[in-house]
Order: structure tokens, then sequence, then C-alpha cells
């Protein structure tokens, strides 16, 4: 579809929103409408994780390895600075200077990442919904700033 000269329309990903956004709101006003079991929601949530994981794995695994050969340890050290260090500060701040309940500082530290699993995880692990307080904002502005 086209307004003036611009053309507009939605991707794979606007698409399935949009989707579930309708089915969404017929399940609020029709509550039978997409009934499924839990058990069933959880086979399909696990399958389409290891799924995706999976293409993720076969797809970039060849230019993985590729750039770690080329550039070498540095490569691999800086991933893991990448990745520990906000997580390490974000938990000694909140934890030693705000007071903060150390499973929402998990729910923040997995919000911040944007890792519905990891949040999954720490939820079972700790028999425990707190996790779940720390999460949302996180994970919303972690979605947000993700593409900037």
């Amino acid at each position: 579809m086209a307004i003036g000269s611009v053309a507009v329309g939605l991707n794979t990903s606007g698409g399935v929103l949009v989707l579930g956004l309708v089915c969404g709101w017929l399940r609020s006003v029709y509550p039978v409408f997409g009934c499924i079991p839990e058990p069933t929601q959880a086979v399909l949530e696990s399958v389409g994780l290891h799924t995706f994981i999976a293409v993720v794995g076969l797809s970039v695994g060849p230019s993985f390895v590729a750039g770690l050969l080329h550039m070498g340890p540095g490569l691999f050290c800086a991933g893991i600075i990448v990745v520990l260090v906000p997580h390490t500060v974000t938990l000694c701040i909140g934890y030693y200077c705000l007071q903060q309940h150390p499973g929402v500082l998990l729910g923040v530290c997995v919000g911040e990442s944007t890792t519905m699993a990891a949040l999954r995880a720490i939820v079972a692990e700790a028999d425990s919904k707190i996790p779940l307080l720390g999460y949302i904002v996180p994970y919303a502005l972690g979605n947000a700033l993700l593409p900037v």
C-alpha cells in the first residue's frame, strides 16, 4: 500500500505482532478462543526456542569460527568483557548501593540483555516470581534501544 509516494507495509515481524494483538484481543473477549493447554504451550515455546537457536547457530557458525580464527583471542576476551561487565556492575550497584533484593537484580540483568529464556531459568531455579519484578522495564528499554 502506498501513502503518497511512500510505500507502507508490514514485514514478517510486524505482521506477527498485529496478528498476536488481534488474537490476544479475541481471547480477552471470547475466553474459549485460542484455548491451548499449558503443557502444550510449554512444548511449543520450547520447540520454537530450540529451533530458533539451531537455525541461528547453523547460519552464524561458519562466520563465527572464521572470525575467531582471524581475530584470535582478543575477540573472545572482548566478548567476555562486554557480557560480564554490565551485569556485574548492575548487581554490585543494585545490591551494595541501592540495597535491592538479589532476585529483582537478576531480573534486571536478564531484562537488560532481553533474554526471556534466562528469566524462565532464574524463576524456575529460585522457585519464585520475584525476578519478574525487575525484568519488565529493562526488557522494554533494551528492546527499544537495541536497534539504536
